[in-house]
C-alpha cells in the first residue's frame, strides 16, 4: 500500500516520460521526466559515445541473473559510478546504485528498477523490460535476468550540461549520473542531472529534492551548458 502511494505521488511530482511538466520555482516545481523535449528553448547536446554492450550471466548471492544486451553511454566510468547511475535491467546490490534509487528483487534476481507510467519505451535500457502500470515501475518480462553492472559505461556529460530528450529509457545516458530532465518552467531546458541522497551530493546552485532523490536547479530559470 505505501509503494503504491509513493507511486501515484512520484508520477504526480514528475509526470511520465517523454513530457514536459512546467510551473513553480526550481526547488518546489514540477520536473519534467526523462524524455521529450521540452517547448521552447531545449537544450540541445551530443549523443552518448558508445555503443552496445552485451551482458553476460549475472551471479550475486543465491540467486543467478540470466543474459541480455544493453546500451551503454559510452566514455565514462563503468558501473555504477560516483552517483549510482544504472538504468532499469542492470544487477544491483542496494538503491543507492540505481538512478531512481530502487534496487528490486524479482525472484531472487536484484535489478534497477526505473519509474514509469504505461509507456513501456520508458523501461527500454535494458531487453525484456516492461512497464507495470500499477505498481509504476519497470519489471521483467519473463524469467527475471540482469545485465552486470560492470557492462554499464555512464556518459561524461556533468550536471548542468545539455543533453538529449529522448523520449524513452535511454534519455540521460550521455550523463554522468544517466538522467536528462527539465525542471520548473516549460521553457526551461533539459539538462543533466543525477540521484542524491543528501544534500552534500548535489553541487553548488543546486539542491536535493528530499521526495524524488534527484538534484534539482535552485534557481527558477536556467539555461544548459
Amino acid at each position: 500500500m505505501a509503494r503504491s502511494v509513493f507511486a501515484v505521488l512520484f508520477a504526480l511530482t514528475l509526470g511520465c516520460q517523454g513530457e514536459t511538466v512546467g510551473g513553480g520555482d526550481g526547488t518546489g516545481g514540477s520536473a519534467g521526466a526523462m524524455g521529450g523535449a521540452g517547448a521552447g528553448g531545449t537544450g540541445t547536446g551530443g549523443t552518448g559515445a558508445g555503443g552496445t554492450s552485451t551482458g553476460g550471466t549475472s551471479t550475486g548471492g543465491t540467486s543467478t541473473g540470466g543474459t541480455g544486451a544493453g546500451g551503454t553511454g559510452g566514455g565514462g566510468v563503468a558501473g555504477p559510478g560516483a552517483h549510482g547511475s544504472l538504468p532499469s535491467g542492470y544487477c544491483c546490490t542496494s538503491d543507492a546504485e540505481c538512478r531512481y534509487r530502487n534496487c528490486r528483487d524479482f525472484g531472487g534476481v536484484k535489478m534497477c528498477s526505473d519509474s514509469c507510467t504505461t509507456q513501456d519505451t520508458s523501461c527500454n535500457a535494458a531487453p525484456n523490460m516492461k512497464c507495470d502500470s500499477v505498481a509504476e515501475e519497470c519489471v521483467p518480462t519473463g524469467t527475471p535476468s540482469c545485465i552486470p553492472a560492470s557492462q554499464w559505461v555512464s556518459g561524461t556529460t556533468s550536471i548542468g550540461g545539455c543533453c538529449i530528450a529522448t523520449g524513452d529509457g535511454h534519455a540521460g545516458e550521455e550523463c554522468q549520473g544517466n538522467l536528462c530532465m527539465a525542471f520548473g518552467a516549460i521553457e526551461n531546458p533539459f539538462i543533466c542531472t543525477h540521484a542524491c541522497d543528501a544534500p552534500k551530493d548535489c553541487p553548488a546552485k543546486y539542491t536535493c529534492n528530499s521526495f524524488t532523490k534527484f538534484c534539482w536547479p535552485i534557481a527558477s530559470t536556467y539555461d544548459c551548458q
